[in-house]
């Protein structure tokens, strides 16, 4: 969630799909890909304490690289004098216009003055606080605390619950087949060595780079949305998004129940777990621009509800899954959940349209709010 916030502050807004979409796809690719080492790391399962011997090494690597090159994005802008106005954004991109007459010594100031302990602290003090080691004096347990209460608005939000469900949903239809497909190659009649049946994760990471240059098309569409707007993009404009990931991912649940029921070419297996991992980016993508772009203030506990909600649903579906399919069987078990897509994403996605005015009342009543919000000036 982090990086995705940093990318949005790095990023102006005609930028961010492609810049989102491609730390989705890029990291779909590597991490799905990934598992098609796994084998080999773990001796084929018989030496698992191998694989953590040797993936702890690439975790360290990954958190030196996170802790010492990912910038630090939340800063005040500076204001800009233009043509004799005055220029000031806020963290939220909020711009505000002001005539030099109206302008006061305060907007002005670039930066914050810092309190007193920072200016008087030791040196080994402010070298802790450069690197992040302590905690920043602008913040407080409090608003802490009140970030907490912002997830639980954002969780009762409508809006939101929709998204999550239908996330909950297709992440289902990715564990539906990641948990049943190893056990089904193995067996006969395809009777499938690991070394081919690990290729069906390589199919679902290239399906992910597939959610990079679909969302490309999209940001083009989009554009094309604003400039038939007058230039102002909605947030409902991204809402075209969730098209591709219901249809692909309601397909690959579907077209895996018919694979194991007739018996199909295992090559039907790798197209399933393709349309699923595109499905699932491709998802993942729409669900990050519409919840930053719908509610801005709130992007962080958005996000939370959106991402943490849909894996909390999800793995408890998994609980029943093995009795689900065991009572109905694999096929009627797919068919249900490509239903289950196509209905929490075709059906209620006008809805999310219908809802604008729904939306803006919500940012109407709590506009001034943002006390717990990660970007609160």
């Amino acid at each position: 969630m982090q990086a995705l916030l940093i990318v949005i502050d790095l990023t102006f807004i005609n930028q961010r799909p492609k810049a989102i979409g491609l730390v989705w796809s890029v990291a779909g690719f590597l991490g799905t890909g990934g598992l098609s080492v796994v084998p080999y790391l773990s001796d084929h399962g018989r030496q698992w304490y191998l694989f953590y011997q040797r993936w702890s090494i690439l975790a360290g690597l990954a958190f030196l690289a996170v802790f010492f090159f990912l910038p630090e994005t939340y800063f005040k802008r500076p204001t800009v004098a233009f043509d004799g106005l005055i220029l000031l954004q806020s963290a939220t991109e909020k711009l505000t216009v002001y005539e030099d007459v109206e302008a006061n010594l305060d907007i002005y100031r670039d930066l914050p003055e810092p309190p007193n302990e920072i200016r008087n602290s030791t040196f080994l003090k402010r070298l802790l606080q450069q690197l992040a080691l302590t905690r920043s004096p602008f913040s407080s347990w409090s608003a802490m605390a009140r970030c907490y209460s912002q997830i639980i608005f954002c969780a009762v939000n409508p809006l939101l619950f929709w998204v999550l469900i239908t996330s909950s949903f297709n992440f289902a239809g990715m564990m539906y087949i990641g948990s049943t497909y190893g056990r089904i190659l193995a067996e006969p009649p395809y009777s499938l060595p690991s070394s081919l049946i690990i290729i069906v994760n390589n199919c679902s990471g290239t399906g992910g780079l597939i959610a990079f240059a679909a969302t490309c098309l999209i940001s083009r569409y989009l554009t094309r949305l604003s400039k038939q707007n007058g230039g102002v993009r909605e947030a409902e404009h991204y809402l075209i998004g969730y098209i591709l990931p219901v249809i692909s991912g309601g397909l690959s649940t579907l077209i895996y129940g018919l694979a194991v029921h007739y018996r199909w070419h295992f090559a039907t297996f790798y197209l399933a777990y393709g349309l699923n991992g595109l499905s699932w980016v491709s998802l993942s993508i729409a669900n990050t621009l519409w919840v930053t772009e719908a509610f801005p203030r709130w992007a962080a506990p958005a996000l939370v509800v959106v991402g943490g909600g849909c894996y909390l649903v999800s793995f408890s579906m998994s609980f029943a899954l093995v009795r689900w399919i065991e009572t109905q069987g694999i096929l009627i078990v797919g068919v249900e959940l490509t239903v289950l897509q196509l209905v929490s994403g075709l059906i209620i996605l006008p809805i999310a349209f219908w809802g604008k005015s729904a939306r803006q009342k919500i940012n109407g009543r709590w506009a001034s709010e943002r006390s717990g919000a990660l970007r609160p000036v």
